[in-house]
């Protein structure tokens, strides 16, 4: 019969999440996961198998958490209003982040892209598709509004939408090394003139 376990794993992978995003993947040993967690290491390697592992249970709770919600709280029929505020969105949370984290997905990439393990580079991918995932409804968003005529019609749709990315990935990372809500609507007031929005 096997023993139950003593641990919600759902809730020590949200514990571990936490900490990698403080720490980053290198930054974080098996001690401060094993004590955030409250489980010893053969309950870590029993259910999770490794750091790896773990951390890319993590990354998925994070998406979970995360981007489904992306535009849970944005409303309005306008495509261009709906990019306004998803940026607005964006500066309120890092604004809230006492923590200064920035963003768990694009502190993976940022820190594990250059990594010869080839495990750690399927997580670096899999983090870079889901934040490109970002710049595709920008896309989406701006073929609505040119066909709405919110924009001109010969605006080179892709090329907006990398420059919107750009932006908000730069919103979120200067976020790290500086929380000024002043500053961070600056940066996206400016990028939104740029588009007109």
């Amino acid at each position: 019969m096997a023993r139950k376990k003593e641990f919600d794993p759902q809730k020590a992978v949200q514990q571990a999440m936490e900490v990698f995003w403080e720490k980053g993947y290198d930054g974080t040993t098996l001690d401060d996961l094993c004590i955030a967690m409250n489980i010893r290491r053969g309950s870590l390697y029993g259910t999770f198998k490794d750091k790896r592992s773990l951390y890319m249970e993590a990354i998925n709770q994070y998406v979970l958490l995360n981007y489904p919600t992306e535009l849970a709280s944005i409303n309005g029929t306008s495509p261009l209003t709906i990019i306004r505020q998803l940026f607005q969105k964006i500066v309120d949370e890092v604004v809230s982040d006492k923590q200064q984290r920035g963003c768990l997905m694009i502190n993976t990439i940022t820190e594990l892209s250059h990594s010869d393990d080839p495990e750690i580079a399927q997580i670096t991918k899999f983090c870079y598709t889901t934040v490109e995932n970002i710049q595709l409804l920008f896309v989406n968003l701006l073929a609505e509004a040119q066909s709405q005529g919110e924009i001109e019609a010969n605006v080179n749709i892709n090329a907006k939408a990398q420059f919107l990315f750009n932006a908000l990935i730069g919103i979120r990372i200067t976020s790290m090394v500086k929380r000024d809500r002043q500053m961070l609507e600056n940066i996206m007031e400016e990028t939104l003139t740029a588009l007109k929005v």
